[in-house]
């Protein structure tokens, strides 16, 4: 658990870091002067977006147990989904593993069945963004927009087929599995052969093409929901911003974000957001107020109600929260 606190720390620390940078780039009186601005009335509107967004993504989830045919109960499964939120700070999200455990501890579910719905979801999410981004840069171009979209196209276009090209192949056995029984006959290494054929065989059912087409388009709605939030911060900041540009800009930032592997996407997806905003004539000081107020509405929000049902968990005793370190040691079963 010590392991965890710290890691947490650290990127409590890093998000720190990157906020003072972006105040110092956007000029401490210009960031303050926007923040004093802001219409306070517009935080809970953003904040319900941001919790339509955790439903759909907790509707997901569920969607994902069934086909799996693991069975839990509404509270379980809320707690379990909700409280992985605590740890979208730690790299590249691995804190969604907190899932897999506690499936393994409560319901013997082993880690090679649970593992590959959250590798699935990562990759649903970037599916999801790709989506919105490339609608959100034909609604710029249809209304004349810039900002550097058309620029942008490559890099989805590149990320989109990397993704697809990864669903592809975990979806076509007679591609791979030859090559993981190969693995078997490897010293050290071969005894993970077995579980990693498990996972393979996992992910191709769950992402089989009607499977990941929904799951895809789940994704999408839920993101929606948080780009239509920054929209509406630029509402409450009194600058306007179309509807088109805040979803191609909150999707593909979010996107550098994730592949950054960075914990919570810090800097990668701050950086891509300011640069944007500034690129359409928006000055740096509420550039950088509306992408920070946008992360405190969305990711550090999530944090929080993380933590919530994180010690809601705990409370309710269904996992033993002192063994949680042992989620960098995954078992093999």
């Amino acid at each position: 658990m010590k392991k965890w606190k710290s890691k947490l720390i650290l990127a409590l620390l890093l998000g720190l870091a990157v906020y003072a940078a972006m105040t110092f780039f956007g000029q401490a009186n210009d960031v303050g002067s926007a923040f004093l601005k802001f219409d306070l009335t517009v935080i809970p509107l953003v904040l319900s977006l941001s919790l339509f967004n955790f439903a759909m993504r907790f509707l997901r989830w569920q969607y994902y147990l069934r086909v799996m045919g693991i069975s839990l109960s509404i509270k379980e499964s809320l707690l379990i989904n909700n409280s992985a939120f605590a740890l979208a700070i730690t790299p590249g999200k691995i804190g969604d593993l907190l899932k897999s455990f506690y499936l393994k501890k409560t319901k013997n579910i082993a880690y090679a069945q649970s593992a590959p719905i959250i590798f699935v979801e990562r990759i649903t999410d970037l599916l999801g963004m790709i989506i919105l981004a490339g609608l959100g840069m034909l609604g710029m171009g249809i209304s004349g927009g810039s900002g550097g979209s058309g620029d942008s196209g490559m890099y989805l276009g590149i990320i989109g087929a990397v993704c697809l090209g990864v669903a592809l192949v975990l979806s076509m056995p007679k591609v791979a599995l030859p090559l993981i029984r190969k693995i078997e006959k490897i010293p050290k290494i071969g005894k993970f052969a077995k579980a990693a054929e498990e996972a393979y065989l996992v992910c191709g059912n769950l992402l089989k093409p009607q499977r990941l087409l929904f799951a895809s388009l789940a994704a999408a709605l839920a993101w929606f929901f948080e780009c239509v939030g920054l929209y509406y911060v630029f509402g409450g900041l009194g600058v306007s911003l179309s509807l088109s540009s805040a979803v191609f800009i909150y999707a593909f930032a979010s996107l550098i974000g994730a592949i950054s592997m960075l914990p919570g996407g810090l800097g990668g997806q701050e950086a891509t957001m300011t640069g944007y905003f500034i690129l359409l004539n928006i000055s740096s000081g509420i550039a950088v107020a509306a992408t920070m107020l946008i992360r405190f509405m969305t990711l550090w929000f999530a944090v929080a109600v993380g933590v919530i049902f994180w010690l809601m968990l705990a409370k309710s005793k269904l996992v033993q929260f002192d063994k949680l370190d042992q989620l960098v040691q995954l078992e093999k079963t």
